[in-house]
């Protein structure tokens, strides 16, 4: 049987924050009142302007609240930054990336502490900054969660009910921002991860046969996403999908042709057919896998991850 290796934590490449925040360190931004053209009064919401950093032109983003507070992306950083070196915990920053064109700032940390997994490989907390200078997302927002080094899969930790997992700056908390301490935030987020080794045991000693139609016909989840993992079971041989997909040749792997109706509840136990059983744990990380490979330095990694991480709770509590 061949052995996987792993990096350990001085293996993990991540990335350097001095030169990193270069990149953002001149966005220029800039945001003016709107003025009816009609009635000529002030608006209640503002134009985003960013400068170019070549010409010496600007270009309109959109339109925000007055009341959003205007966070600078080194404002953010600097601060994520200082509270984490007040927690006495090694961290690395992992992935550092700007989205639409300096629109938002998304970033991985890691902190060096292993958690306890089924297969014993490393699953590091984590936590993820995502600062934007214009809507529809807060304008700066901090998720805890976990990434899985192996299989470069990462999850946003969002226990149903677990408020310590999510912090978001509004205009009312962020005149409070600078002096406020995260690291009670950050040990109650901490606290939780006996919560999610306890949750990843279970998943392992649950079988897909358990929960099958209820993870794959769960609307919650993007079709798209529950296509990939089918097609995943389906090629190693732990399910078989039976459809008609009006090819002159039915083709040996059904699920990328599946539509929502195939996965509604009075269809689905005839269309995902299970073969050969495997555990909860292995379809959550082919679910988080499929997700973090497509979406990990975007936003909507955080809101895939969320839906996944709560559809598999609550159908291991239903």
């Amino acid at each position: 049987m061949e052995t996987i290796s792993e990096p350990t934590w001085d293996e993990l490449k991540g990335v350097e924050l001095t030169a990193d925040k270069k990149q953002y360190s001149n966005l220029n931004i800039l945001r003016e009142d709107l003025i009816s053209a009609e009635n000529q009064f002030v608006s209640k919401f503002q134009m985003v302007s960013v400068k170019s950093p070549v010409q010496n032109t600007f270009t309109n983003y959109g339109e925000v609240s007055k009341d959003r507070p205007l966070i600078t992306y080194i404002d953010a950083v600097d601060w994520l930054n200082d509270q984490l070196s007040k927690i006495n915990l090694p961290t690395k920053l992992l992935i550092s990336n700007l989205e639409g064109d300096g629109k938002a700032l998304f970033q991985h940390y890691l902190f060096n502490e292993d958690m306890e997994t089924p297969d014993g490989l490393a699953v590091y907390p984590s936590i993820i900054l995502r600062s934007s200078i214009i809507g529809p997302r807060p304008a700066l927002e901090v998720h805890f969660g976990a990434y899985r080094v192996i299989c470069a899969n990462g999850m946003v930790a969002s226990h149903p009910g677990v408020k310590s997992s999510f912090f978001a700056v509004t205009p009312k908390n962020w005149k409070g921002l600078k002096n406020l301490d995260m690291r009670s935030f950050i040990h109650r987020s901490f606290d939780s991860l006996g919560n999610m080794s306890r949750r990843y045991n279970e998943l392992n000693d649950s079988s897909l046969s358990e929960k099958k139609d209820d993870i794959f016909s769960e609307k919650q989840l993007p079709l798209s996403l529950r296509k990939n993992v089918i097609s995943i079971l389906e090629h190693s041989g732990h399910v078989d999908v039976n459809i008609k997909t009006n090819k002159k040749r039915e083709p040996l792997m059904k699920a990328s042709h599946l539509k929502e109706h195939h996965l509604s509840g009075e269809f689905i136990q005839d269309t995902v057919v299970l073969r050969d059983d495997t555990s909860l744990w292995s379809v959550y990380n082919y679910f988080t896998n499929t997700v973090s490979s497509a979406n990990l330095l975007s936003s909507k990694f955080i809101s895939d991850s969320q839906r996944i991480h709560e559809t598999f709770i609550k159908t291991k509590q239903s």
